[in-house]
């Protein structure tokens, strides 16, 4: 498998980086090439470009007495990276620079169960700021396909706009 061998290599070359997961590896893989396409194309000119990349996280088992599973509300949260400068990901080690500031962004954000919140007002600055950005959103972990509001199965699910 593909996201395995990234894992390796990625071990091999960061042996110190302290989160390796296949979500980290598949989100790490797909902002470094997104970087080298945006390059490629001329979106991306400056040395002075950057980017950011969010994810929502799932807190009902990361929360301290944990929430059930069963629970339908709003306990998600947002780790967000620092701004990374696009020539670094559009780089020859851009997958290895994306993981790392990845990897470590996620783990600092899962890791401080009392900061599920922290800087929570800042969350919506942050993602919304005129810096280019990929999201990632959705775990097979939720899954949210198979709750039972009670009026049966859903017909279409979409994203909010």
């Amino acid at each position: 498998m593909h996201i395995d061998r990234l894992k390796k290599s990625l071990r091999t070359q960061l042996p110190n980086l302290e989160y390796v997961s296949s979500f980290t590896v598949a989100c790490a893989f797909v902002w470094s090439c997104t970087a080298k396409l945006l390059a490629r194309i001329g979106e991306k000119k400056g040395e002075d470009d950057v980017e950011i990349f969010v994810c929502a996280i799932d807190w009902r088992s990361r929360i301290d007495p944990p929430i059930p599973q069963t629970y339908f509300g709003n306990c998600v949260g947002a780790s967000i990276t620092p701004k990374t400068k696009s020539t670094i990901l559009a780089g020859e080690k851009g997958f290895l620079v994306a993981a790392e500031v990845f990897g470590k962004a996620l783990s600092e954000t899962i890791k401080d169960k009392d900061g599920m919140l922290k800087d929570a007002e800042t969350w919506v600055k942050r993602a919304s700021e005129p810096v280019p950005q990929i999201g990632v959103s959705g775990t097979p972990k939720v899954k949210i396909y198979d709750v039972d509001f009670g009026w049966g199965s859903r017909k279409s699910m979409r994203p909010c706009r």
